[in-house]
């Protein structure tokens, strides 16, 4: 999923097991030192046309004075503003799709990482966790992709298409309907966050209660037998013990791949924002506040990608800590 070698999920669940945390950070370096090398973070050519662009806006403004008529250039910055509009949507388009593989990669390996962290959870005797973690991790996992991929993309989207498309007009005709669309984009990834949260908060107080008593009635039963009950008992003990470190490692694995797939595109995505938002600043005095705005609203427009992955990452790592709790 990554699309890096080197990482294996079996050696990471090992080294955690052994406690190798030596072992962990080497590979979490090799990674992150793959991605540095191999990646072009910031787009530098996609930069450089929007940059020729923007310059070459701001020079015909300042060379307007000089004509007599100044049809010609404005109908000149009209076209450059509409060739910006251009390249930024499908800049956009190439990180949109990036952040949407992301999110299908997390969302894939979570719903295959939830069966094995059941099985484990069974085998430590967590069995009422198991069921109640499997169920709803599916269905939390299931409608967090249909919210990211269905509603939220598509939402960024037409928020994007509205915002560049005021930027054109003299007046903010279409205010009202992107400010209508930031506050409808937060409240739907605050309110997954805090339902999700509530969700799993609730099943960590209930369901490992429910199945300490079940195990504690176990074991008393199995100490009653004549003869063999303490042996019996410690070798419950010992199998449940094993399980439980088991689940733990395969979920604190889980997390580390969750991560490993999330952070650094996260990262690339959030530097690029930065960098535009850095660069409508500086260009506000030379260039048109028009074009400004179209430059403010791509930066924001990737900030709100940051925030749906970051938002998806998230919940999957809060599923995996109540499965693996």
């Amino acid at each position: 999923m990554t699309g890096k070698p080197g990482v294996s999920f079996s050696d990471l669940v090992d080294m955690l097991q052994s406690g190798d945390f030596a072992g962990l950070k080497n590979a979490a370096a090799d990674f992150a030192s793959e991605w540095l090398l191999g990646e072009n973070f910031l787009n530098l050519s996609d930069f450089a046309g929007i940059l020729i662009l923007v310059l070459l806006f701001a020079l015909l403004r300042a060379m307007g004075q000089a004509f007599e008529n100044k049809s010609i250039t404005v109908f000149s910055g009209v076209v450059i503003h509409l060739l910006l509009i251009t390249q930024l949507t499908v800049l956009f388009q190439s990180f949109r799709g990036q952040a949407k593989e992301y999110l299908e990669n997390g969302i894939t390996f979570t719903s295959t990482l939830f069966p094995v962290l059941a099985a484990a959870s069974a085998s430590s005797g967590d069995t009422i966790s198991a069921a109640g973690i499997y169920v709803s991790a599916v269905s939390v996992s299931s409608l967090v992709s249909r919210l990211c991929l269905y509603i939220l993309l598509p939402g960024v989207s037409i928020f994007l298409v509205i915002s560049l498309l005021d930027s054109i007009m003299q007046e903010s005709l279409f205010q009202g309907m992107t400010g209508f669309l930031k506050k409808g984009l937060g409240f739907l990834m605050k309110g997954s966050v805090a339902a999700v949260t509530g969700l799993q908060v609730v099943q960590m107080m209930v369901l490992p209660r429910a199945d300490s008593v079940r195990q504690q009635t176990l074991m008393k039963t199995a100490a009653m037998i004549p003869g063999a009950g303490g042996v019996a008992e410690a070798a419950a003990a010992v199998l449940w013990e094993s399980g439980s470190l088991l689940k733990g490692s395969i979920g604190a694995a889980g997390m580390c791949c969750v991560l490993f797939i999330c952070i650094f595109p996260v990262l690339r995505i959030a530097l690029v924002s930065v960098v535009y938002r850095i660069f409508s600043a500086i260009m506000m005095p030379a260039a048109d506040k028009n074009i400004c705005g179209c430059l403010s609203a791509f930066a924001e427009s990737l900030e709100y990608l940051v925030k749906i992955t970051c938002m998806s990452a998230i919940i999957n790592l809060m599923m995996i800590v109540a499965a693996s709790w």
